[in-house]
Parts: C-alpha cells; structure tokens; sequence
C-alpha cells in the first residue's frame, strides 16, 4: 500500500513537473510568441515610418517636378510667344527686303532710264553741236560768197504796201503773202538760225515760216517738208519759191509798176530784190498761189 502510495505519489510528482515543463514550455512559447509579435510589430512600425518618410520624400519631390513641370511649360509657353514674335518679325523683315529689293530695282531701272536719257541727250547735244557748227560754216560761207559775188545796193528793189494793194487786184493771197513780209520787215526781223520769229530766220526757215502762215504748209514744218508736194517749174509765176544756189529762198512778187522782185530773207535781213541779184538760180517751186 505504500509502495503504491509511493508510485503514485512518483508519478504524481512526474506529471507535476511534466505540467510544470509544459506550462514553462507554454510560457516560454507564449513569451516567443509575444516577443515576436512585438518584434513584428515593431519592424511593422518601422516599415510604416520608413513607408511614411518615403511617400513625404516621393510627395515632396512629385511637388517640386511638378512646379519643375510648371516651370517647363511657362518656359515653353514663352518660347514659344517668343518664337512666333520672332517668326512675326522675321516675315515682317522679309517684307521689308523685298520691298527694299523691289525699290533697289526701281531705283536701279529708273538711273538706268535716266543714265540713256543723259547718253541720248548728250547725243543730241553733240548732233546739234555739229548742226550749229555745220551751219555756221554754212552761213560764213554764204555771207562770204554773198559778200563776194553781188552788191545789194545794186539789186536792191524798193517794196512797199502799194504794191501789196497792187497785188490785191491779181489774188488776194499774192498780197497777204507780201503783206505778211512787210510786217516782219518792218519789226527788222533778222537773219538767224533759231527760225523763230522772236531770234530771228534762215532764208530756207523765213520761206516755210510765211508759206505756214498763209496756210501752204504745215507751221513749224522745214522748208524741204513745205514743198515737197510743189511741183518743179523752169520760170517762175506770181507767188512761187525760187530757190538759189547757197540756200535763198525767195519769193517771186511784182510791184505795182509790174517789176518783178523777189523777197525773203538774206544775210542782211527781210530784203528785197531783182530776180537776177548775182546768185545762180538752182530751183522753182510752183506753190499754187496763181492758177
């Protein structure tokens, strides 16, 4: 009984400290456990700071990317403005050279024109320099041969408005004709190469002048142009062109005593004389004044 007594006691005694091993154990366990769980939860912590510091930093450099991209787009916006200014005043630049370009060409054309206009007009100077020149030999020639070859004391023939009346009873235009010579002979028009009533005519000029005015040529017209249409004739009749050597240019008139004259213009101015004054005849024009 006791040695029974004893086993149990034993086995009491085994299964105390085996309780107490295994609550030890729990404990120890259950101690491991909580150990860990506040280990976890504390690397959890952790991990949550750490994911906390992380999304402030990842929020913070989002923020300044952000204003970087705000930066960026401003920076384009005005790059942009400042290319299509820049577009804008280089297009208005362009215009500006051609029109530059086209009044450049405009300018270059027109001293083009201008330099021909002074090239032609240096021309004509020189022709008419020539002209002048050729005909003041001319006239030194004509005024020597004149000077040389007849008197006008000798051939001078007296002229006056009763022969203009005189004429009025052939033709009218006979005496308009003489009566437009006596007034210019009378204003002492003088022999000159301008063939302008104010300087002064040409034997040749002074003939086409009068046949103008009584209207057998076209005014301003050259003497050659004047009788082109005026047949040749071998004597003269009342109001024809008698044409002589050295370039006389006369008019075929008589004078109320039947004389005939011949009058135009001469070296010595308006003057009248016989038709046979020491100078060769050459010509004879028909001007259709007497029919």
């Amino acid at each position: 009984m006791d040695h029974e007594t004893a086993s149990l006691q034993q086995i009491e005694q085994v299964i105390a400290r085996r309780e107490r091993f295994s609550l030890a154990i729990s404990a120890a366990i259950s101690a491991a456990i909580v150990g860990g769980a506040v280990l976890f939860l504390a690397y959890s912590a952790y991990l949550l700071h750490n994911s906390h510091a992380n999304l402030a930093r990842v929020q913070s450099e989002l923020a300044q990317r952000q204003a970087e991209l705000a930066r960026t787009a401003e920076a384009n916006a005005e790059a942009k403005s400042l290319e299509a200014k820049l577009q804008s005043e280089i297009a208005a630049a362009r215009l500006d050279a051609e029109r530059a370009n086209a009044e450049k060409a405009r300018l270059q054309t027109e001293i083009a024109s201008a330099r021909s206009d002074v090239e032609r007009a240096n021309s004509e100077v020189n022709r008419l320099r020539a002209s002048v020149d050729d005909a003041n030999r001319q006239l030194a020639a004509l005024s020597a041969q004149i000077r040389s070859s007849t008197d006008y004391a000798q051939h001078l023939h007296p002229v006056g408005w009763e022969d203009a009346k005189y004429l009025y009873g052939s033709s009218n235009r006979l005496a308009e004709l003489l009566e437009k010579i006596l007034q210019l002979k009378e204003r002492r028009i003088p022999f000159n190469l301008a063939n302008t009533v104010e300087q002064g005519f040409t034997s040749p000029g002074f003939a086409a002048y009068i046949l103008g005015q009584i209207g057998l040529a076209r005014q301003g017209s050259t003497l050659q142009s004047a009788i082109e249409g005026f047949p040749r004739a071998d004597k003269p009749r009342l109001g024809d062109l008698v044409l002589y050597r050295g370039g006389f240019a006369m008019f075929y008139l008589e004078d109320h005593e039947r004389h005939p004259f011949v009058i135009g213009m001469t070296p010595a101015g308006i003057a009248a004389l016989q038709p046979e004054f020491g100078v060769p005849t050459e010509d004879v024009r028909r001007t259709g004044i007497m029919r």
